[in-house]
């Protein structure tokens, strides 16, 4: 399954989508930020800004509380990839680190770093043992 079939989408349809994959879905809204979000097949969707169309998308490659590993058809291509090597096999050398940060009153985020490949911004973040946490795209 590929996820990037939602970019572009109202995030209601996406939502109406996903429900029919998965018995858990949550909506969230943060801000202007919406959510919709799979835990059990270790995926989520986003829209930015208030915008209300789904331009980016997160997979979750090990377990992340609370979400699962997704599984290998959601992986894709990304299926097999452990750490920051198997990534630069797909989407080549990174165009910037993305440094974990402090955020007061809770965890620090996960340490990355930045692709560019075909038509995303690619955001790979790792845990302290560079174990793959997961990918984040973002359309360009």
């Amino acid at each position: 399954m590929d996820l990037s079939v939602f970019l572009g989408q109202p995030i209601s349809d996406a939502l109406e989508s996903v429900k029919k994959l998965t018995g858990i879905v949550e909506y969230s809204k943060i801000e202007g930020d919406e959510f919709v979000k799979a835990p059990e097949m270790g995926f989520y969707l986003q829209s930015k800004d208030g915008v209300g169309v789904v331009s980016a998308y997160r997979i979750y490659m090990a377990f992340y509380d609370p979400y699962f590993s997704a599984p290998d058809e959601v992986k894709g291509e990304f299926q097999g990839c452990d750490d920051v090597s198997d990534v630069e096999k797909i989407v080549g050398q990174p165009i910037r680190n993305i440094p974990s940060i402090k955020i007061p009153g809770g965890n620090s985020t996960l340490r990355g770093k930045m692709y560019s490949w075909r038509n995303f911004r690619v955001m790979a973040h790792f845990d302290d043992g560079d174990t793959l946490v997961y990918l984040h795209f973002k359309m360009l």
